[in-house]
């Protein structure tokens, strides 16, 4: 299915070992499934070894010099992933290690829209079992979620405007869904990303003389 011995040894649920083994005599010369799009951290992540994070299994990765900016077939980051387990202190690693919270999925999602998601879930829980709330409050979770909000506050990702982007998604700007045209506004460097895909779907919608049609990332403007 595409998957190199170390995306297998990833993969392995019953154990690390292999995983670990792997990471340090493997030359890394294939660590994303061509057909998946999974790499090796995003397969680790896929998996459920005990159901919970190893942050000492992660550290291989950086020793071994795996990038943890590598993004799967959907766009998402190693973050989102971790964050899809409700792992929240892992979010957190990643952010410490290096991966950016800045990078877009192909639904011009950011990683702050997906905690901005979650913190719906969370809050839903909490009303619909309302005997729950003494329990977060004393809760490890909560100190990991609490830090990664104000962590990804100072990055420049308050969690209530990517509230009112939820919101808002569903809404034209500019004849432009709205976070694609809030992707445009904020014309950094990540908005060229997911292999052009997103420049060329810009040019499809508007003609060669609007100004959106010749938009380019500022990495490529002279």
């Amino acid at each position: 299915n595409g998957d190199s011995l170390l995306i297998q040894a990833a993969r392995r649920v019953s154990s690390t070992w292999w995983l670990s083994k792997a990471l340090k005599y493997n030359n890394f010369a294939v660590c994303r499934n061509p057909h998946s799009g999974f790499d090796v951290v995003h397969s680790f992540l896929s998996q459920t070894i005990e159901k919970r994070w190893r942050p000492d299994v992660a550290e291989e990765f950086v020793t071994a010099g795996i990038d943890l900016n590598a993004l799967d077939d959907r766009g998402d980051s190693v973050a989102v992933r971790a964050l899809e387990n409700g792992w929240y202190d892992a979010v957190l690693w990643f952010l410490e290690h290096g991966t950016s919270p800045d990078s877009y999925n192909r639904e011009h999602w950011q990683l702050i829209h997906h905690v901005a998601m979650e913190d719906r879930v969370i809050q839903g829980r909490l009303i619909a079992f309302p005997e729950s709330q003494q329990e977060w409050e004393a809760s490890d979770r909560k100190r990991a979620w609490e830090q990664l909000v104000r962590r990804l506050r100072e990055r420049g990702y308050p969690l209530t405007e990517a509230l009112i982007d939820l919101e808002r998604r569903q809404q034209l700007v500019d004849e432009l869904p709205y976070l694609v045209w809030r992707r445009l506004q904020r014309d950094d460097r990540f908005c060229g990303e997911n292999g052009g895909e997103f420049r060329e779907y810009v040019k499809r919608r508007f003609p060669e003389d609007h100004p959106y049609a010749t938009w380019l990332p500022p990495e490529e403007r002279k």
